[in-house]
């Protein structure tokens, strides 16, 4: 406790302790303003040669077109991106088929997709390389049925623990 006492009655050391305080810090902002002016210098360079043209001749221009179709071509496949959604079909009429909000006939091209054949419950399509089969909404027949689906006939109908009442033929 003496020790801070006389340090405080020492005026000359307090001042002489903010004085150094103030330099070190003086130093600190001096060194981040030069790391700045740096910074930039060095991106304006960066940026001065990215927008320089470069000078390709036809050759290396084809083979960084190559890579990348390649490239663009192998994510197609895999799907990772689709471009256009399948078309939807709403209706049809005769050889006509309501394909997104359009008729088209056999032979149109419907966004990335060909009209190959119009039936009268479904709608055949090429699109991407393989045929897809369309149905419009509620179409009978439209889908073939799927196994245990079938629907019982009347005569298949009984309640369990009861006998089929044979038909009584009336006398005349």
């Amino acid at each position: 406790m003496k020790f801070i006492n006389y340090i405080l009655g020492k005026k000359e050391f307090i001042s002489m302790m903010f004085f150094w305080f103030s330099v070190v810090l003086a130093v600190i902002i001096l060194i981040n303003t030069a790391g700045l002016f740096i910074t930039s210098v060095s991106v304006a360079g960066a940026a001065k040669d990215a927008l320089v043209p470069r000078k390709l001749d036809a050759s290396q221009m084809e083979k960084y077109l190559v890579k990348f179709k390649t490239t663009a071509g192998a994510l197609k496949k895999k799907n990772l991106f689709v471009s256009n959604p399948p078309p939807i079909v709403t209706g049809i009429l005769g050889n006509e088929a309501l394909i997104d909000n359009n008729w088209h006939k056999v032979g149109d091209i419907v966004g990335d997709a060909k009209v190959i054949a119009i039936e009268p419950a479904r709608v055949r399509l090429e699109f991407e390389g393989k045929e897809l089969v369309l149905a419009p909404i509620e179409s009978a027949g439209a889908l073939p049925p799927q196994p245990g689906s079938e629907r019982p006939q009347m005569g298949d109908m009984r309640m369990p623990g009861r006998q089929p009442v044979p038909n009584r033929q009336e006398s005349k």
